[in-house]
């Protein structure tokens, strides 16, 4: 793992991990929360690496904020992904041009709104 790697790791753990909820943490943890789910989409390197913040996550889906639930909900799923296809981390650089999304990220994000609307 290279020292962006894992600065970037430690600092988003700090983040969601911090347990203060007042409005600016709140932003902070749904910043990090996003963070796990690009970085943990095709990755089972970066999966293993934010499992720490399983409890966390969990617990962003009890608060008021929708957009809390909503990254809290898709950074789960995509840490809940075992997918081998993609290899170690070998198309964690391609990119997506804008307004296109992956098949996959299309259908975690149709059954994250399914979850949220019950």
């Amino acid at each position: 793992m290279s020292g962006g790697d894992h600065n970037t790791i430690t600092y988003t753990l700090a983040l969601i991990q911090d347990d203060n909820n007042n409005n600016l943490d709140i932003l902070n943890k749904i910043q990090a929360a996003k963070e796990i789910r690009k970085l943990t989409k095709t990755c089972q390197k970066f999966r293993r690496q934010f499992s720490e913040a399983i409890p966390s996550l969990v617990s962003m889906l009890k608060l008021p904020s929708f957009d809390a639930k909503e990254a809290a909900l898709l950074a789960l799923l995509n840490l809940a992904v075992q997918d081998e296809t993609y290899g170690y981390c070998k198309n964690l650089k391609k990119t997506v041009k804008p307004g296109q999304t992956r098949t996959r990220e299309r259908k975690s994000t149709q059954r994250a709104e399914r979850m949220l609307s019950k």
